[in-house]
């Protein structure tokens, strides 16, 4: 039976393959085509490899979701950016002034100096560091491997659709002339500006899995690994300020991935308790 993550993470693959093969002006490029098709494969893989008995071959399964994950972002930049030119950032944008009137990034301007941007960007740029910390930490150490990636790639299943489906820029870019202030600081701006300028695949906006992610990364944390949540506390603080401070996110896209994150660490929850299926580790006695 199909696990939630795993039914995700196939709609996410199924509809982007849909979205760039049948509802575009273009045949996908055979790099992207065959970058999806290579990533549809290896699920099926792993659908297979964490089901079974042993605890190495399982692992070696839900191995295949962090590098999964890294190369859809790739490739989901250039798949959207040929399939479609729309983009939601006039929608959102629209949410925003119906939620908090006044988009919560111009609010912040008057707040810009120096000094807190390089902590907002010290803050964004962690993202990196909590989720690979996290999934190499859950992949060989942790006792609850499955049931955090469970939860975590359901968050990715799901955030990626969103990418699919809402694409959108942000409003550092959609809003670019609407603002008066620059961001500027020290090395610590200057490097995010750059690690974003050329990691982003410039559609990442809604759901913001900035949130999504740390949020449900430090609620797994502060339930499996108690202290270290709490340690981390300040730091998932400023991340989420960041995200608005730096003008990378709408509020309606913190909103969402505040509730992605919210239900999908319920629902990993939920089958823990009720103990997990053959592909799962919660109920075994080596669960890694």
């Amino acid at each position: 039976m199909m696990q939630l993550h795993e039914a995700c993470w196939l709609a996410f693959l199924v509809v982007v393959l849909v979205r760039g093969t049948v509802f575009t002006p273009a045949p996908m490029a055979w790099p992207l085509l065959a970058g999806w098709l290579a990533l549809l494969a290896a699920f099926a893989w792993a659908w297979r490899q964490t089901r079974r008995p042993d605890a190495r071959g399982r692992r070696w399964g839900w191995a295949y979701y962090p590098l999964a994950m890294n190369l859809a972002f790739t490739l989901l930049g250039p798949t959207i950016k040929d399939a479609t030119a729309w983009r939601a950032d006039d929608a959102l944008a629209g949410l925003d002034a119906l939620l908090v009137g006044e988009n919560l990034s111009l609010r912040m301007e008057p707040w810009i100096t120096p000094w807190l941007s390089d902590l907002m960007s010290l803050g964004y740029m962690s993202f990196m560091v909590l989720l690979f910390g996290a999934l190499v930490f859950y992949l060989l150490r942790s006792p609850h491997l499955a049931r955090c990636y469970r939860g975590l790639f359901t968050v990715y299943g799901l955030g990626f659709l969103g990418y699919v489906l809402v694409p959108a820029a942000g409003p550092y870019v959609a809003m670019a002339g609407r603002f008066s202030t620059p961001i500027e600081g020290g090395w610590p701006t200057a490097l995010n500006a750059l690690m974003v300028s050329r990691g982003s695949n410039h559609v990442n906006v809604f759901p913001s899995l900035h949130v999504a992610v740390s949020l449900f990364l430090w609620l797994t944390l502060l339930r499996d690994h108690r202290r270290l949540g709490l340690a981390l506390t300040p730091l998932i603080v400023v991340l989420w300020a960041s995200t608005i401070y730096l003008r990378y996110h709408y509020c309606i896209d913190l909103l969402a991935g505040a509730a992605l994150a919210g239900a999908s660490f319920l629902l990993a929850d939920a089958g823990q308790r009720q103990g997990a299926p053959a592909g799962g580790l919660a109920a075994q006695s080596d669960p890694s």
